[in-house]
């Protein structure tokens, strides 16, 4: 996947924008490990404000949610959930802003079954992948997501990137563990599932499983050949 020039935000003048981002994502990873309570962590501990929803930082720079949209043509769309309690009339857009500008976040829509749009998301930059729940999508829709998302992630010091999908964990994850692989940020692509879930996880949960990881293990296989 080929991506343009852009910043390096600042890390190293002389790295390329994907090895200033892959070294910036890293650096994170590594305090991690080495037990601190890093920014990434605490804030998936600590949902943004006015949420009803979980937000989960995967890095500072990527986050996913299952967020219901604020305005939709499909089941979660409406003013109530199953068990009647009123929807937030924050959108993503407007919780995701208490932190990061508005202008500096892509938005990725992940559902096939969701009509996205910059008014029910509360975003401009919007993005729509209409990907089946536990389906691996083709090399061609992976390679185009891992284009846009780095392109992106490298153009200023602030872009972050928001992944939407129902339970921001099957189609999320891939798409992540993708990114993550794509870095070198894990070992391979059993490791960058794996990276994925570890910060995903909040504690006291469980997530739901992830039925088509074996497939998703293939396609990043197949990733790696056709980059090398």
């Amino acid at each position: 996947v080929s991506t343009p020039k852009a910043s390096c935000h600042g890390i190293n003048s002389t790295l390329s924008p994907r090895s200033a981002l892959r070294q910036e994502l890293h650096g994170t990873r590594a305090e991690n490990d080495d037990g601190h309570k890093s920014k990434v962590l605490l804030e998936a501990m600590y949902p943004l404000h006015g949420s009803t929803q979980q937000f989960f930082y995967i890095f500072p720079k990527v986050l996913v949610t299952s967020r219901k949209l604020k305005t939709a043509s499909h089941s979660y769309g409406f003013d109530q959930d199953s068990f009647g309690h009123p929807h937030s009339k924050d959108t993503i857009g407007d919780l995701v802003s208490q932190k990061h500008p508005p202008s500096a976040i892509k938005f990725f829509g992940l559902c096939s079954e969701v009509a996205y749009s910059s008014v029910s998301v509360g975003l401009q930059n919007v993005s729509y992948y209409p990907l089946l729940e536990n389906a691996v999508p083709d090399m061609e829709t992976i390679s185009r997501f891992l284009g846009e998302a780095v392109h992106w992630l490298t153009t200023s010091d602030d872009a972050m990137i928001v992944m939407h999908c129902t339970d921001a964990s099957s189609r999320c994850g891939f798409l992540t563990a993708c990114l993550i692989h794509l870095l070198s940020l894990a070992e391979g692509p059993e490791q960058s599932i794996d990276l994925f879930l570890e910060h995903r996880r909040r504690p006291g949960t469980v997530l739901p499983p992830m039925h088509a990881r074996p497939s998703m293990v293939f396609a990043m296989q197949q990733l790696s050949k056709a980059r090398n």
